[in-house]
């Protein structure tokens, strides 16, 4: 996805989930899309999106990472200390297997080209077919 999304002269950057990075990356920008397994309980490959600025990010909904202070804690002290961007929206796709090092599932791998898809509508950038 982040070859594609960079062909299109979109920035990416790839982290680790680490909420203190992701707080120092989108430090200075103005709009922020961020990817990440979600866990729900719904069908793996299912498409989440949530604006950040305008909601709260539900803490167990991001819950896929090995670190105490993740995605979901970063937004939320963000938003307490005012260093959230103007826009921030994540895009969530449920997974099946959380385990280090898992592949992506089928339903998972047919969710991503769609994601990229919705990246650049998001950012006013019509997709190529």
């Amino acid at each position: 996805m982040a070859d594609e999304l960079e062909a299109r002269g979109v920035r990416t950057l790839e982290l680790d989930g680490e909420g203190t990075r992701l707080m120092n990356a989108w430090q200075g920008e103005d709009r922020v899309v961020l990817v990440d397994a979600v866990r729900s309980d719904g069908r793996p490959g299912t498409i989440h999106r949530l604006d950040a600025i305008k909601g709260r990010v539900r803490k167990n909904w991001l819950r896929c990472s090995s670190h105490e202070f993740a995605v979901a804690e970063a937004v939320e002290m963000a938003r307490i200390l005012e260093r959230l961007p103007q826009s921030l929206v994540i895009f969530g796709i449920e997974g099946k297997s959380y385990g280090y090092g898992e592949k992506l599932t089928p339903n998972v791998k047919q969710a991503v080209p769609e994601v990229a898809r919705r990246i650049l509508l998001e950012l006013g950038s019509p997709p190529q077919n």
